[in-house]
């Protein structure tokens, strides 16, 4: 037999049908043109390992043929005036015989999962089923018998089995040994049974040959179409591999689809059950697929209400809250009635911030102009009030008399100074100057900035804690960053008004560079935490407002990110994350 599955399939030795290859070139789906596949071209190729599920369904056919004809026998025996004797050698030996038919069944049970070769295997079982079948025909009146029918039953499952080659084979086999034993019986060329009630040489020549042609003809036909029942039953067989072969791939390309979405998906039952849900899910409402799997919605989603729609919710889970946009669809059978819905989560998070994002760059772009008009309009009147005020101080006596006149004008000298820098702030916000960056080792330039904080000995007094390796190296504009760093510092020292200490650390996180600033101080309200990045917006009764603003836009021009995070009376901690200039000696460090 020539092994041509390699041409276009392979068999499978778990159920012996052959499925398609992998590969875009051998893609089958239903009703794809199969004409190249050499299955078509070379049906014994679909034969070439025998189906383990097919052989066990033999042998427990072989069973049930066996347990039907002994209960036959049985019955038979009961019924007639003339039951059999038991005790005759006959009939011991056909008790004999039916027992080694099942011992030997038993034993194919036990060896077919263990055996490597399923043909060899199943034509030992073929020719054992052809002997004992001879044997029954031969004592039961050879060419007449009626166990001559087991025969065209043997072809029919050697086709089941092994296809058009093993109805081939057993036809052949069958032919030879009818014939065999129907002319060697009739020609007493093979002894009868001891007690043997129906020898084969009784019928006429006549009745013989009749018998025979009978039986020929019988065998020849169920052959055809055993053969023709086998053809079919392949062509079925590769089809069901195709489709299978077709659903498993879709199946898979399903699972990918939902695996790889970034939106989460949930789908239920009727009832309301959860059915399937995609692992984005779990980053959404807090729990993994598997959790909610089997539980009905409400109990995942009890923000729920109402028919299918597109609405914004809140999931809180894990001490954080999660805008949604949730849009809830109904599946829908072939009767149009409703069989389940499916929920599609988006996460808003980010694209609330980048809406945020967008707004802000819109305002801090009208801060801009109208900070560019006050700047002109504010700081050159300023600087003549400045000038002025100076020349009337310096025709100021200095004496006691006068002392009261040089006070005022040193307090109006610091408000036009505390103007200007409010004017200059205002600038920075809206247009910050970029200036020119350089690799600076950001340890250092922390420990600057804490020294200067030390020499200020502006009450509260507080102490500074810094945790840092020996450098961390980032791209800024040395200038902005020391901003940066004394706004941050100030607002920690201002957050405590009895003083504490603050915990500062300076670490490397993957590719980026990471600040921590916290204080224990008052803290800020949560209504407050999202605004406290906006200009003018103060927590302080004498703050302006713009000093964390400032910061906030600092860094995002830096490329980085600054968070927060604070609790009423338990402090507050900043976050800024840049990214780490990787230099060689950093890589070592």
């Amino acid at each position: 037999m020539n092994d041509s599955s390699s041409a276009g399939t392979r068999p499978d030795k778990d159920n012996g049908h052959p499925s398609v290859r992998d590969g875009p070139e051998e893609a089958s789906l239903p009703g794809a043109d199969q004409s190249n596949r050499s299955i078509w071209e070379t049906p014994d190729a679909a034969e070439s390992v025998i189906s383990m599920s097919r052989l066990s369904s033999i042998m427990l056919f072989r069973v049930i043929t066996l347990t039907v004809i002994l209960a036959g026998v049985v019955v038979a025996n009961v019924a007639s005036k003339t039951p059999l004797n038991l005790d005759s050698d006959f009939s011991r030996i056909v008790l004999f015989v039916i027992i080694s038919l099942y011992t030997v069944s038993i034993v194919y049970g036990i060896l077919a999962n263990r055996v490597h070769n399923r043909r060899r295997f199943y034509y030992l079982q073929l020719a054992l089923d052809l002997a004992a079948t001879s044997f029954a025909v031969h004592a039961t009146g050879g060419a007449g018998s009626g166990f001559s029918i087991l025969y065209p039953l043997i072809i029919v499952a050697a086709a089941v089995v092994d296809g058009r080659t093993g109805a081939t084979i057993a036809m052949v086999s069958s032919l030879a040994m009818f014939l065999a034993v129907s002319m060697l019986g009739y020609f007493h060329q093979l002894p009868p049974l001891p007690g043997q009630t129906m020898p084969p040489w009784e019928p006429s020549p006549e009745s013989l040959f009749r018998n025979i042609g009978v039986n020929l003809a019988a065998i020849a036909a169920v052959t055809i179409l055993a053969i023709q029942m086998s053809e079919q039953l392949r062509q079925a067989d590769t089809q069901v591999s195709i489709h299978k072969e077709a659903l498993t791939r879709l199946a898979a390309h399903h699972r990918q689809i939902l695996r790889n979405l970034t939106t989460g998906l949930i789908s239920t039952d009727a009832e309301g059950t959860v059915v399937t849900a995609n692992p984005a899910v779990e980053t959404i409402v807090g729990a993994s697929p598997d959790d909610i799997k089997h539980r009905n919605i409400k109990d995942v989603l009890p923000q729920l209400d109402g028919p299918p729609s597109t609405s914004r919710i809140e999931i809180k889970h894990s001490d954080m809250t999660v805008p949604v946009e949730l849009t809830v669809s109904a599946i829908l059978g072939p009767d149009g009635k409703e069989q389940g819905r499916v929920y599609l989560l988006s996460d808003r998070r980010e694209l609330e911030r980048m809406q945020e994002t967008v707004q802000r760059a819109k305002r801090l772009a009208l801060l801009g102009r109208f900070a560019s008009g006050v700047a002109h309009e504010v700081r050159n009147p300023l600087a003549s009030i400045s000038g002025a005020i100076e020349l009337l101080g310096q025709d100021i006596p200095q004496d006691e008399e006068h002392t009261e006149d040089t006070r005022l004008v040193t307090i109006a000298l610091r408000e036009i100074e505390r103007l200007d820098r409010l004017v200059s702030n205002l600038l920075t916000v809206a247009r910050p100057d970029k200036g020119r960056c350089e690799v600076v080792d950001w340890v250092e330039e922390m420990k600057e900035a804490t020294h200067l904080l030390a020499q200020d000995k502006t009450d509260p007094p507080i102490s500074i804690d810094l945790v840092a390796p020996d450098s961390v190296m980032v791209e800024v504009n040395p200038a902005s960053l020391r901003q940066v760093h004394w706004n941050l510092l100030t607002n920690a020292r201002d957050a405590m008004p009895k003083g504490g200490p603050v915990f500062i650390e300076i670490r490397r996180q993957g590719h980026d560079a990471v600040l921590s600033v916290r204080d224990q101080g008052v803290g800020i309200d949560p209504a407050a935490l999202d605004h406290i990045f906006e200009p003018f917006f103060s927590t302080k009764k004498s703050g302006t407002g713009l000093g964390l603003a400032i910061v906030h836009q600092i860094v995002s021009d830096l490329q980085g990110t600054i968070t927060v995070e604070s609790q009423p009376g338990q402090g507050t901690t900043f976050w800024i994350r840049l990214p780490l200039h990787d230099l060689p000696q950093n890589r070592e460090t």
